[in-house]
């Protein structure tokens, strides 16, 4: 046993590496670019929509445009009363247009009689197209309220800043010096 302790007290051991050991790992020698700013969007757009899908308005609150809420309501409020006043209208000309041309002389229309037929089919598919509109029109301010909301969410962090600059100015244009013509001139220049 004490032979075994001598050889091996014996061995010299160097852990400095040498340049020809194959066995050597060295540290990296790339460095990782650290980009000039990293822009993190703040808001979701898929979440705004969500929102906006569940309840009108929420994904204007959820982007923190509480100054849109009031529009959305609004917008959609008057469509939805310009719906109901207008089936109601078309409910009034359908009873007076079906009592005119029943041929009982027993009923009489709203209007006893003072609205020609031919103008009560006419006000009944007047307020029948607009009732249709408007309820068009409601599914499509209900669209608009979520593109709104999920655009406004994508463009929250958008940088607006000084590297962006626009110039309008008048000048005149032309080929030749007979046609001569005024003009806008835009300039766009990037910093």
């Amino acid at each position: 046993m004490a032979s075994y302790s001598q050889e091996r007290d014996s061995i010299p051991y160097n852990n400095t590496p040498k340049e020809t050991d194959s066995l050597i790992v060295k540290e990296p020698s790339f460095e990782i670019a650290e980009p000039d700013s990293i822009v993190f969007n703040k808001k979701s757009p898929k979440k705004a929509a969500i929102f906006s899908a569940i309840l009108p308005g929420l994904g204007q609150a959820y982007n923190e445009k509480y100054w849109k809420i009031p529009i959305v309501y609004s917008m959609m409020g008057g469509l939805v009363y310009w719906s109901y006043y207008n089936n109601k209208q078309y409910k009034r000309y359908l009873d007076a247009y079906v009592a005119v041309t029943d041929d009982d002389e027993n009923t009489v229309d709203e209007f006893d009689g003072s609205v020609s037929r031919e103008n009560l089919l006419y006000y009944k598919n007047k307020f029948r197209r607009n009732r249709d509109i408007s309820l068009i029109m409601i599914g499509v301010s209900y669209l608009f309220n979520i593109i709104d909301a999920s655009v406004d969410a994508h463009f929250s962090d958008y940088d607006v800043g000084e590297d962006l600059s626009i110039k309008i100015r008048p000048t005149i244009m032309g080929v030749t010096p007979q046609e001569i013509a005024p003009g806008i001139f835009f300039s766009i220049r990037f910093k």
